[in-house]
C-alpha cells in the first residue's frame, strides 16, 4: 500500500493512483514546453529508459534500447544508431475543454539551442494537473516518496466508468495474474493489479478492484459496494523493465564543494543529448562532435547547498576528447578543473604556461569510449 495525497472533496471522491517509477532524482521533473517540444505536448518527464510526453488526455511513452546504450559505453557496439519504441495511452472521450497546468516552479532551468530552436529558461515543476479530463474527474501527476504517480480524482456525483484508457503502438498487451503487461521491442512495462482501499476511522478497509482489458482498452471494475461517503483509493504500480542509461552518454568523474557548502560536479558528455548549459554559460554548445568524428566535452555543474537546484552548468572542451580528473575550490571561491585533453583547440588564455597543444602518439584507453588520436596533454582550467 502506498501513501496517497489526501484531498478533501466532499461526499464521494475516488482516487485512481498509479505509481510509475521509483528513483532518486530532483522532485522537479515536469518540463514546460516553450517551443522545444512539439506543439501538442504540454509537458515532458524523464523516466529510466525514456520519457513520457504529456498531452491533453494522452500519455506518449517513448523508450530506447538501454542495452544498446550500455554496449556503446562498453565499446562493444559498432553501430551508431539505437533502437527505440513508443506507445500511447489515450483517455477515450476525454474533454478537450479541460484545463491543464503546472505548479510549484523550480528556480533551476535549462536552455535549448539547436539549428531549429533557441529557447531560454525552460523551468521544471513538481505537479501537473488536468481539470475535468472527464466531467467531474480530474487528473493529477506528481511525485510522492520518489514515486511518480498519477491520480484520477472522481468528484461527487461523477461516474468512474467514464475512465477508459486506450493503448496503441505496443507489440503486445495482456492481463496476467491480474497484472497488465505491455510489451515493446525494447522493454516490458508491468502495471501491477490495483489495490483499492478506504481509510475509515484511521483503519484501512480493502475494496475489491480489478483491471478489465478489452480491445486494448483498460478500465477499472469495482464489483462490490463500498462506503460512498468516504474516499476510495485505487493504487496500482507501474514497473519498467529496462537497462539503465541515457540517450546521450554521460560519465561522472569528480566532485567537490566550497567553504559555503555549494556543490560542484564534473563529468563527460558525448553530444548534446541530455545535457544543457545554463544561460550565460562559458560554453553553450558541445564542441566535440558526435560519433567516430567527434569526442567528449567536460560538463561542469554547480548546485546549491542542498544539491537539488542547479546554479550553473557549462560545457568545456575542444573538437576532440576531454576527461576531467579532479576539481577543487580555493579560498577565493575559484573553481579549478584538472584533466586531460586531446584537442588542439582546447580554450586557453594568453600568457599561460603553455598555450599550445603538444600531444603525442595515438592513445585509446579501454572502457571510456574516448580516444586521443593526436595524443593528449594535461589541462588546468580556472
Amino acid at each position: 500500500m502506498k501513501n496517497t495525497r489526501e484531498i478533501s472533496l466532499g461526499l464521494l471522491t475516488l482516487f485512481i493512483s498509479i505509481s510509475l517509477i521509483s528513483f532518486s532524482q530532483s522532485q522537479f521533473q515536469f518540463q514546460e514546453n516553450k517551443g522545444q517540444l512539439p506543439n501538442s505536448v504540454f509537458s515532458k518527464v524523464k523516466v529510466p529508459g525514456g520519457s513520457i510526453f504529456i498531452e491533453k488526455g494522452k500519455f506518449l511513452y517513448s523508450f530506447y534500447n538501454s542495452k544498446q546504450v550500455q554496449e556503446r559505453h562498453d565499446l562493444i557496439r559498432k553501430e551508431n544508431w539505437i533502437d527505440a519504441h513508443s506507445f500511447s495511452a489515450t483517455f477515450l472521450n476525454s474533454l478537450r475543454s479541460s484545463e491543464i497546468k503546472l505548479s510549484d516552479k523550480s528556480n533551476y532551468f535549462e536552455n535549448f539551442y539547436t539549428s531549429k530552436v533557441q529557447v531560454d529558461e525552460v523551468h521544471f515543476y513538481k505537479e501537473l494537473e488536468q481539470k475535468n479530463i472527464y466531467q467531474g474527474i480530474d487528473l493529477k501527476i506528481y511525485y510522492s516518496e520518489n514515486n511518480l504517480k498519477y491520480d484520477l480524482i472522481i468528484h461527487p456525483n461523477s461516474n468512474e466508468r467514464k475512465i477508459r484508457i486506450k493503448y496503441a503502438g505496443q507489440d503486445n498487451i495482456f492481463l496476467k495474474n491480474k497484472n497488465l503487461i505491455i510489451e515493446t521491442s525494447v522493454n516490458t512495462v508491468t502495471e501491477l493489479a490495483p489495490f483499492a482501499y478506504q481509510i475509515i476511522n484511521d483503519s484501512v478497509f480493502p475494496v475489491e478492484c480489478k483491471f478489465v482489458l478489452k480491445n486494448n482498452i483498460l478500465s477499472f471494475d469495482l464489483p462490490n459496494s463500498y462506503d460512498n461517503t468516504k474516499d476510495l483509493i485505487i493504487d496500482p504500480t507501474l514497473i519498467f523493465s529496462t537497462y539503465s542509461g541515457s540517450s546521450s552518454d554521460n560519465f561522472g568523474y569528480t566532485a567537490t564543494y566550497d567553504r559555503y557548502g555549494f556543490l560542484y560536479s564534473a563529468g563527460t558528455v558525448f553530444d548534446d543529448g541530455n545535457y544543457y548549459p545554463t544561460l550565460g554559460a562559458y560554453q553553450i554548445n558541445h564542441a566535440g562532435g558526435t560519433g567516430s568524428n567527434g569526442g567528449t566535452d567536460i560538463a561542469i555543474t554547480k548546485y546549491d547547498t542542498t544539491g537539488t537546484s542547479m546554479i550553473y552548468s557549462t560545457y568545456l572542451g575542444g573538437s576532440k576528447s576531454e576527461l576531467p580528473h579532479s576539481m577543487i575550490v580555493n579560498n577565493l571561491d575559484e573553481l579549478f578543473i584538472f584533466g586531460t585533453t586531446g584537442s588542439d583547440d582546447f580554450p586557453t588564455t594568453s600568457g599561460v604556461f603553455q598555450e599550445n597543444f603538444n600531444g603525442g602518439s595515438n592513445f585509446s584507453p579501454s572502457g571510456l569510449g574516448v580516444s586521443f588520436p593526436n595524443g593528449s596533454d594535461i589541462i588546468v582550467s580556472r
